[in-house]
């Protein structure tokens, strides 16, 4: 996923698709500390009631989701379950990390965890992340998932009506406790309360029903928070919409920016706009008003552009709302080099209009075609094909892009130079299929479960 997938996208991706995961285990009576290490990932997170044992570590293994299926080759080899379990409660000393990895695909869901031990009181280097309590409750309510408090190692199910309030005053008397009596007596006040103290025995009887996941499903891939880049190594079909997105984008460096047209029909584009103009890194250098132009599914992730004192610059939106670079598109293709599927290309030509890319770009497309005919071996003509086919997507999305602004004499020119390669029809069915008129690639599940 993209570093802009907050904890709520992460939990609907869990909940809709299954994903296989990577978890670790914890004992009762254990905190967030223990012994200066840190035993957990996070202070919130979801706990699992079921599923498959792929793979166990007594350590932090360093697997990486490879599809949502499957996760790419550990650093080392698998262990037996007790052995990961054993091996890493044995641990003790000071350390970063003391967590060991357990793989599980076809996950159920238990419910979503607080962690109410105040990891800070042992340790002030670990930094307050948990997010407000009151919108967990919100959003995991609205999903109706049951909310965990995890207590020294101990599982708490809340009870529905409980407030915001109440919980950070346990998490008062939990930093403040002092002693084994001080803790049985936290946790009889809570049962008292109404907190259902949960027996390990019975998780597997206990999983979330999820009545919604299509709808679930939906939001989440038109969200697109999977990471873009990742997907086109192994999908040719995002690689081709990828293709096309940067295509669009070239228009975006080459064209006159006065002509451009702000496409205010692009979701929250008054949010949008007002971020960018709040942002005084952004409005550096400026001599007035910030214009958003557009935005896209890029392989870096949700790209804005804009217009600043009369020229089309990018950024990237962060998770937090805040930008952290900004890029003068023209300068950059200025050199005739340009970002092309998950690598860079160049036609070695100045680019400063539109017409200067329409002289060069078709020259290297023809080149590629050339070499696919004259291919030694099939495997040698199927990669030519897939460049080729890439060259036609990239040239089909800056038509496209001048298509949307109106720019008929180059939208005209683009058709004509491809509307003769075979592949026009096919790349032209895929571009109103796959990205949508504001520049987002449409993710399938099929295409996060390609290994």
């Amino acid at each position: 996923m993209t570093p802009e997938a907050t904890w709520e996208d992460k939990l609907d991706t869990a909940l809709s698709l299954k994903p296989t995961l990577s978890t670790s285990t914890l004992r009762t009576g254990e905190k967030f500390i223990e012994g200066g290490m840190q035993n957990l990932w996070s202070r919130i997170g979801i706990v699992l009631s079921d599923g498959e044992i792929e793979s166990s570590y007594s350590n932090d293994a360093g697997t990486k989701a490879a599809s949502v299926t499957s996760r790419a080759k550990a650093m080392k080899e698998s262990e037996s379950l007790e052995d990961a379990i054993r091996k890493r409660n044995k641990k003790d000393g000071y350390g970063f990390r003391n967590f060991n990895e357990i793989v599980v695909s076809n996950p159920e869901i238990l419910g979503f965890y607080i962690c109410l031990d105040d990891p800070r009181r042992v340790n002030s280097n670990i930094p307050d992340d948990l997010p407000p309590i009151e919108d967990i409750l919100k959003k995991t309510m609205a999903r109706n998932i049951p909310v965990l408090a995890l207590i020294s190692g101990s599982l708490y199910k809340l009870p529905q009506d409980i407030s915001p309030e109440e919980i950070n005053e346990v998490m008062i008397k939990i930093r403040n406790q002092k002693g084994a009596s001080a803790k049985k007596e936290i946790s009889n006040d809570l049962i008292q309360k109404g907190w259902e103290k949960i027996k390990y025995q019975n998780l597997k009887y206990s999983s979330v029903h999820i009545e919604n996941r299509y709808e679930i499903l939906g939001q989440i891939l038109n969200k697109n928070v999977f990471d873009i880049a990742e997907l086109a190594t192994k999908d040719p079909f995002i690689e081709d919409a990828l293709s096309i997105i940067q295509g669009k984008e070239m228009y975006y460096a080459l064209a006159e920016p006065s002509k451009i047209k702000n496409k205010t029909y692009i979701e929250n584009y008054e949010e949008l706009q007002e971020a960018i103009n709040q942002s005084e890194f952004l409005k550096m250098g400026s001599n007035g008003k910030l214009d958003l132009v557009d935005c896209s599914t890029h392989r870096s992730g949700k790209r804005l552009y804009f217009r600043k004192n009369n020229r089309i610059f990018y950024t990237l939106l962060e998770k937090e709302g805040t930008f952290h670079f900004q890029k003068d598109i023209k300068r950059e293709a200025k050199d005739g080099k340009f970002e092309f599927g998950i690598s860079n290309n160049s036609v070695h030509s100045r680019l400063e209009r539109p017409e200067n890319f329409l002289e060069s770009f078709p020259k290297t497309l023809l080149n590629w075609k050339k070499y696919m005919e004259n291919a030694r071996t099939e495997e040698e003509k199927v990669g030519y094909e897939r460049l080729y086919k890439r060259h036609l997507t990239y040239l089909y999305g800056f038509g496209l892009q001048a298509s949307i602004e109106g720019d008929t004499l180059i939208a005209n020119r683009v058709k004509d130079l491809i509307s003769s390669h075979e592949n026009f029809s096919e790349i032209e069915d895929f571009a109103k299929n796959r990205i949508t008129p504001n520049g987002t690639i449409i993710i399938t599940e099929e295409d996060l479960k390609i290994d």
